[in-house]
């Protein structure tokens, strides 16, 4: 890598840093009144009866122990910044004071973005270092960084909404990558942390399943790493515990407090099948009965049908099972999820777009698969602006809302047709690079 390259590779990165802290303060979704109000209770409340509490600013806390701790450290930290900068406006005459009021409204909210700034970087510098690994070419790899770091779908979701799937994503996309790098234990850790921060990737999980089995005959030593990390999380957990024991609570936590109150909902604002037949309509819950059988049935059944099937024509297909094979695993697990389950959020497209660019620069002809990237990354941002409205403009909102959900409809239909032509890309693919 000559000194050029590298300055083209250091003005990228401190490009993508700046244009994400100078979004960072627009106006915060409710999600981040939410995240601001869990921190601020977790040191009021108390580890132990945090998730036992009924009393909450907007809802109950309905995401798993790392992202709640997380919060929590964000609001010691706008504490302890706040309070410094108070001393300091109080005790330094020059300081300019019109300050405080500002900081006061916002500090905690720019806080909470920011580890998602980092988390866009990190997912950044991984796909920048697998393409190079896999491809061996700079340039391509740095045009492959750029496709997602310049991507405003994806700069909208993680700063400008300031939600938690960027993170998620870096995360359990670096521990699979480190377990097919031979480096077990960090990547069972990253990925299995994912999973402590939100479970939305778990479905993700088949892949490092796969990638276990192709390194079956080293098992003693794979199944000390998972008890090590096991015990790891366990002490984590520890500090959260209610009653019983920590293997009794997480259970009691995630079956009684965490999954039942992601919702019930048809469909949550998610551009997929449900919208393309009911529109935008959260009072339809995901029991609605269609054809004799509760939609949700429907949605997981499709869901597990067309993930069964390519998985295995796809195994049966190739000779040699590489992590090129894994990322479109990953696309048609993530995607058709998004498509076909039911309570699916708008936001939850976004790791089939992360996964979709690793893949578009692993390819020798890879023009199809951008011009796919582009049309999905287009109606993503449509998706995660309908009914948020931010920044306002009144034609786009008319737009999106005229004649029961017209356009969402259509959005819905055509997010359906890029699956199907994704399918047949990648089973009659000839060759990757």
């Amino acid at each position: 890598m000559n000194k050029s390259f590298k300055k083209k590779l250091l003005g990228v990165f401190i490009g993508a840093f700046l244009l994400r802290i100078i979004l960072i303060f627009t106006p915060a979704h409710v999600d981040i009144i939410n995240h601001v109000d869990w921190g601020t209770k977790l040191w009021q409340y108390g580890f132990k009866d945090f998730y036992e509490q009924i009393f909450w600013g907007l809802s109950w806390p309905n995401q798993p122990i790392a992202s709640i701790f997380l919060f929590g450290l964000i609001a010691r930290l706008k504490d302890f910044l706040f309070n410094s900068i108070m001393f300091v406006n109080v005790n330094v005459a020059i300081f300019p004071s019109f300050m405080m009021p500002f900081l006061e409204k916002n500090l905690h909210i720019i806080l909470l973005k920011l580890p998602f700034v980092f988390s866009d970087l990190g997912i950044g510098i991984l796909i920048y270092k697998v393409v190079k690994d896999l491809v061996k070419k700079n340039t391509l790899a740095l045009l492959a960084a750029c496709f997602f770091l310049f991507n405003p779908a994806l700069i909208y979701n993680s700063i400008v909404w300031g939600q938690t799937d960027s993170l998620i994503s870096f995360l359990s996309l670096l521990g699979l990558w480190l377990f097919w790098k031979d480096k077990l234990f960090f990547g069972v850790f990253f990925f299995i942390l994912s999973l402590f921060f939100k479970l939305s990737l778990i479905i993700l999980l088949p892949l490092l399943i796969f990638m276990i089995w192709q390194k079956r005959r080293i098992w003693l030593r794979l199944l000390l790493i998972f008890m090590a990390n096991i015990a790891i999380f366990l002490l984590f957990a520890y500090p959260f515990v209610h009653h019983g024991n920590v293997f009794t609570w997480l259970w009691y936590l995630y079956a009684n407090r965490i999954l039942p109150r992601q919702g019930d909902m048809l469909s949550g604002n998610a551009f997929n099948l449900w919208t393309l037949f009911y529109g935008i309509d959260f009072s339809l819950k995901e029991n609605l009965m269609v054809l004799g059988m509760q939609a949700k049935a429907w949605g997981r059944i499709i869901f597990s049908l067309i993930s069964i099937i390519f998985t295995l024509a796809l195994f049966l297909k190739k000779k040699s099972f590489d992590f090129r094979n894994y990322l479109q695993l990953g696309i048609v697990y993530s995607f058709s999820a998004f498509l076909f389950l039911t309570n699916m959020h708008e936001r939850y497209l976004y790791p089939s777009l992360v996964l979709l660019v690793f893949l578009i620069f692993l390819k020798k002809k890879y023009s199809r698969l951008m011009i796919i990237f582009i049309i999905l990354s287009f109606v993503y941002l449509l998706n995660l602006y309908n009914l948020w409205w931010m920044p306002r403009f009144e034609a786009l909102v008319n737009l999106l809302s005229i004649n029961n959900a017209l356009v969402p409809r259509i959005l819905s239909f055509s997010n359906i047709v890029l699956f199907l032509i994704l399918l047949k890309e990648f089973y009659y693919e000839k060759k990757l690079v």
